[in-house]
């Protein structure tokens, strides 16, 4: 059977995926497909039909001549396209390569048209192995995946780094990286389909990313991504930075004999919890002999002139720990004694304990102070002295009076 219809348009790369051969795009040649006429009873798969196999030329441009009235089908050999080409733009709308026209008697059909993209699933995976600490340098591991179906034209990782990370180097097999400012870039090769780029990013920790920062990396490349979702990820990275500071101060006065106390408060100015119980040690100078310890936050002992106090947990950011610590004075009088105590984290909980770059407050210790033989007056004592004083005056005064009289009678004073 023949007619005077036809059937035909053409096979193009629609690298915009709008449905129209426009800008730079261009026809594809050599793809094949057949336009199947249903037969007379116009039922697709049955005896009857008629298959048209062409191949597409000239741009792309294929057509079906001499055709009857009826129903057609029009399907490409897919194995014809290239690898990776996705068909983004047909009559059908499942776009499967396969599209059903229905043509009248004379009817010229140059609709029947299909568009096809080249693809690449990129993904990027991006993390570091434990946390990171400030005045160290911390490890990125950027991984880069190509899924398909088509190879992914010159990739492209960018890495906008958070304020407190600066660049290091960065490398991998195939990228050549630079950084302009917080801005790290790497250009790969073009990746084959499931091929994988690894890039080791290494940056410079400073305090200001304390108590942690999150870092992305994003990987595009010209050839067309149809799940951008996986395009970029997000890494939060712990930075734990705990400021541990000490002060200490004498309650009482140093004399021979005397209990005093020394009162330590420890103070985690931040910005993270310790991530451990804090230590303090108080070394007593000689001339100083351990009592008691008293603290509600910690407890403390003593090992000859040592005296230890652990916390019972971490500190929380702001927290203070008090401890009293009382000492008997053994020391000769005029002896100068300086006591001084510091604090740390516990460092039997490893990574788990968090950096501390400001050593200067971590000791503290009090003024030179001078052993005295005996303890100024006070209270009672005091009292009692200045009743003893009065009683005195009170006597002295009584005789005077005495004496004064006898002289006016002019009796003898004795």
């Amino acid at each position: 059977y023949t007619g005077t219809g036809s059937i035909g348009d053409v096979v193009w790369e629609d690298a915009d995926a709008d449905g129209t051969l426009d800008g730079t795009e261009s026809g594809l040649d050599g793809i094949a497909l057949t336009v199947t006429w249903a037969g007379l009873d116009a039922t697709a798969g049955t005896a009857d039909d008629v298959a048209l196999p062409v191949t597409t030329a000239g741009g792309g441009r294929y057509l079906v001549d001499r055709l009857p009235a009826g129903s057609y089908t029009a399907v490409i050999t897919t194995s014809t396209l290239r690898t990776g080409m996705v068909s983004v733009s047909e009559l059908d709308p499942l776009r499967d390569s396969r599209t059903t026209a229905t043509l009248a008697a004379g009817q010229d059909r140059t609709d029947v048209d299909f568009g096809y993209q080249l693809q690449a699933d990129l993904s990027i995976d991006k993390s570091h192995a434990g946390r990171f600490e400030a005045g160290r340098n911390g490890v990125y591991t950027l991984v880069v995946r190509n899924a398909g179906p088509a190879p992914a034209l010159t990739p492209r990782v960018s890495d906008p780094l958070p304020l407190g990370l600066s660049f290091v180097s960065a490398e991998g097999v195939g990228a050549g990286c630079t950084a302009n400012g917080q801005s790290v870039t790497c250009d790969l090769l073009t990746m084959a389909v499931n091929a994988t780029t690894t890039i080791t990013l290494t940056v410079a920790v400073d305090r200001a990313a304390a108590p942690g920062v999150t870092n992305s990396a994003t990987v595009t490349s010209p050839t067309t991504d149809p799940v951008p979702t996986n395009n970029t990820d997000i890494d939060p990275t712990e930075v734990p930075l705990a400021d541990l500071s000490i002060a200490k101060r004498l309650e009482g006065l140093l004399a021979v004999n005397a209990t005093v106390t020394y009162v330590l408060e420890a103070t985690n100015l931040g910005p993270s919890p310790s991530g451990a119980p804090i230590i303090v040690t108080d070394d007593l100078p000689v001339g100083l002999t351990f009592v008691d310890a008293t603290s509600a936050g910690a407890t403390c002992a003593a090992v000859g002139q040592v005296v230890t106090c652990r916390s019972a947990t971490a500190v929380a950011v702001g927290q203070v720990v008090r401890m009293d610590i009382r000492v008997r004075v053994t020391a000769a009088a005029g002896t100068a004694l300086i006591n001084s105590a510091s604090v740390m984290a516990d460092p039997s909980f490893g990574s788990f304990t968090p950096t501390d770059l400001t050593a200067t407050n971590d000791a503290a210790s009090t003024p030179a102070f001078v052993v005295a033989s005996t303890l100024p007056a006070t209270g009672w004592a005091r009292f009692r002295q200045s009743l003893e004083a009065a009683s005195w005056m009170l006597a002295i005064g009584g005789l005077a009076i005495v004496v004064g009289r006898r002289r006016r009678r002019g009796l003898p004073t004795v």
